[in-house]
């Protein structure tokens, strides 16, 4: 008999599987280099960092180690950290000490006051008043302009400097950066999520090539939505399409949420207590940045009717009728955030402080351009402490509010809109201490010590130091205003500069000339819209507009550039 061709049967194959496993095996084959590639990577030490919503890359260090008298410290090395502070620590933690690493963005860091007069400077004082038989370390590494998921790639870093506790307060940034999260294709989401794993893909995403193929979510980790391009968006004040997208905006909460766990699940890894701030920011005396309308056509008209009605009526000082006139207008158009906020004016002037706070926070939420911290993040916030036993519930937020009472909190407690004042930092510290304390983390002769401040005097007269008096920082902060369109402070602000005789005489004579010019052009706007509001004067807006531009360009730089690679 002739020989026979085995049966396939004869090694473990049949016949209909064969294509099956010459398929698996020719992808066993191709993706062997991919493999070991990958597995290269892992043992060679390269870091890329991994984020569900988006890819960055490598990401360069953010500290550096430097030798000083033969021990080893870290320093800070990117600029965005505040370089100019020279923060400086021992890498390894000397013995009964207790560091606490405070990470956030500009409103955490105490961003524009100097770096003795922050909040973290206070708690680490008081810290130490209250445990003097401790060596206390608090180490601010707040950076600038920061979202809460570059705040994580800070936080991968300083997990390994032996923290005894981390204080996380962040999410006045997240809506910053341009960026496009993926809505569509859902039965991609869990081949994403695990191809997210291997540090190869993630280095790919973050190389040009992935910027190319994934321009909307691959940011780089060196730049940022920042300088020029802020400025101008927001005096343009363009509205961002995260914030105006349903889909977009829920992506940005969950985003939040997730950026923030993390932290918090990498530190109860490790056994670290944390901290979590809410985030308080200016309500009474910040205008939304942009209000959209969501009704069209004879709605739109009715709309205006009623909301100028409102607005003459808060001037005129008859505040029941602006209270009607404005809830009508936010019942025609229930996203107009600046309804809500005039609303809480009127609200506010009638003492009904409660329904004013409600209001004012209505108009941060429905804010078009938001640059400060939504209520839905500060719910995250609760959420997140409530999920996990290492985390402890600094209420900033809460705290900032009973500072402020009966009023909802304004220009008492920040400079601008989320930034501290030097009052607000204290509030913000002694929340932070007892938090602390609540956690049990530190333990002393006292069973309740208290948070203490002892101001430290400056100049000749060793007067304490006070935010309100100090002209650098409110110049800086007019400028601020500007780029946001808060009308009513700019002109405030000035008279403020010009008109208190000691303040007056810090100011250069070109300073002068900027404000009167500011207070001028401002009071003049202000008064064309309330004539239209009035119906005594022809709509101004456009006219308006291109007037503040022409002092716009003359004042802050890049304007061409924006034109040229603006993406909204």
């Amino acid at each position: 008999m002739g020989s026979r061709e085995p049966k396939a049967s004869a090694i473990g194959i049949s016949s209909k599987k064969k294509p099956v496993f010459l398929f698996i095996t020719a992808v066993i084959v191709a993706l062997l280099p991919l493999v070991v590639l990958e597995v290269g990577l892992r043992v060679g030490g390269f870091h890329v960092p991994q984020d569900p919503f988006l890819s960055f890359g490598t990401v360069p260090e953010f500290f550096i180690t430097k030798e000083i008298d033969g021990k080893l410290y870290y320093t800070v090395s990117r600029s965005d950290v505040y370089l100019e502070r020279e923060t400086i620590f021992p890498a390894r933690k000397a013995p009964n000490t207790f560091r606490v690493i405070c990470l956030g963005s500009s409103a955490s860091a105490g961003w524009p006051h100097q770096g003795n007069e922050v909040y973290t400077a206070y708690l680490q004082e008081a810290l130490q008043r209250a445990f003097p038989d401790r060596q206390i370390e608090v180490l601010n590494l707040g950076a600038h302009a920061y979202a809460s998921y570059r705040n994580r790639l800070i936080f991968q870093e300083a997990i390994e400097f032996e923290p005894d506790a981390f204080v996380i307060w962040t999410g006045n940034n997240e809506f910053l950066e341009k960026r496009v999260y993926q809505t569509e294709q859902v039965w991609l989401e869990p081949v994403l999520a695990v191809a997210n794993k291997s540090l190869l893909y993630r280095g790919l995403r973050g190389s040009r090539v992935g910027r190319w193929l994934f321009p909307g979510n691959t940011l780089s980790a060196y730049e940022r939505a920042f300088g020029w391009f802020t400025v101008w968006s927001k005096i343009e004040q363009v509205a961002l399409a995260l914030r105006t997208n349903p889909e977009q905006f829920s992506a940005v909460k969950r985003h939040y949420e997730s950026s923030v766990e993390s932290m918090v699940e990498m530190a109860q890894d490790k056994g670290i207590p944390v901290v979590l701030a809410t985030v308080p920011v200016n309500l009474r005396e910040w205008r939304p940045t942009v209000s959209c309308h969501s009704g069209e056509g004879a709605r739109l008209e009715q709309w205006q009717a009623r909301y100028h009605e409102g607005r003459r009526r808060l001037l005129e000082g008859n505040y029941p009728s602006a209270i009607e006139a404005l809830a009508a207008s936010t019942e025609l158009d229930p996203q107009y955030a600046d309804g809500y906020f005039y609303l809480g004016k009127a609200f506010e002037a009638q003492k009904q402080f409660d329904r004013a706070y409600a209001n004012y926070s209505l108009a941060r939420d429905y804010d078009c351009n938001p640059f400060r911290a939504i209520s839905a993040f500060n719910e995250s916030i609760h959420q997140i402490a409530g999920r996990h036993s290492n985390v402890t519930l600094a209420d900033l937020t809460g705290a900032f509010s009973a500072a402020a009472a009966p009023y909802a909190p304004g220009f008492d407690l920040f400079l601008d809109y989320v930034h501290p004042t030097k009052r607000g930092n204290l509030v913000a510290a002694e929340s932070v201490f007892k938090a602390l304390i609540e956690a049990r983390l530190l333990t002393g002769s006292e069973a309740s010590p208290r948070f203490t401040h002892v101001p430290k005097g400056t100049g000749p007269n060793k007067v304490p130091y006070d935010d309100w008096h100090d002209t650098v920082i409110q110049k800086r902060i007019i400028k601020y205003f500007m780029i946001q369109h808060q009308d009513d402070s700019i002109i405030q602000r000035s008279r403020y500069l010009l008109d208190t005789p000691e303040l007056r005489e810090q100011l250069t004579v070109e300073d002068r000339q900027f404000l009167e010019k500011a207070k001028a052009l401002y009071s003049g706007i202000v008064a064309s819209e309330q004539q239209w509001m009035a119906e005594k004067a022809p709509d101004p807006r456009e006219q308006n507009k291109a007037r503040l531009l022409e002092f716009y360009k003359n004042t802050f730089t890049g304007y061409e550039d924006y034109k040229q690679n603006r993406a909204y």
